[in-house]
């Protein structure tokens, strides 16, 4: 199994700006899998996707959303001071969102993704990140490696 995924392919930046550079499988512009896209970020999260330089340059790339409407509506409001790095797209009645949440003072690190088919998508999105906090309340947090007793072994903890 090879560390770089190839998971997120956005052919060109927003709507009518620039020409279409779709991707070379199957031709298309925006592509992913809810499953996809939750182990790039795991990946990133560990320094793992190519290697601790590329993700540290890619979640430089996510970090610190500018349009504070989906997941990140919600995390404005119960996690504030939460690191946020997020992707998130629309295309006609499809929504999509995806966050790496850190949020060292409540102490939660998670990975959320959704994709929606609904003219209400947005506030669909937006109305999965309180019962996604509710379940990861009646959770175990389980460590990945017992011994050093840590979640994930963040290349977020690297300058940036």
């Amino acid at each position: 199994m090879t560390n770089f995924m190839m998971v997120v392919c956005v052919g060109k930046r927003y709507a009518a700006q620039g020409k279409r550079n779709p991707d070379p499988i199957k031709g298309l512009s925006h592509a992913a899998t809810t499953s996809s896209v939750a182990k790039m970020y795991f990946q990133l999260a560990t320094g793992q996707l190519i290697n601790t330089d590329r993700s540290n340059q890619m979640l430089g790339f996510l970090k610190d959303p500018s349009l504070h409407h989906k997941f990140v509506n919600t995390l404005d409001q119960i996690a504030p001071t939460a690191d946020v790095y997020r992707k998130s797209g629309s295309w006609r009645n499809w929504h999509c969102d995806s966050a790496l949440v850190w949020d060292e003072t409540r102490g939660k690190y998670y990975i959320m993704v959704a994709m929606v088919q609904s003219p209400n998508g947005e506030k669909i999105i937006r109305n999965l990140v309180r019962p996604l906090e509710n379940a990861l309340e009646k959770s175990p947090n389980l460590p990945i490696n017992p011994s050093k007793g840590a979640t994930i072994e963040p290349a977020l903890n690297q300058s940036i």
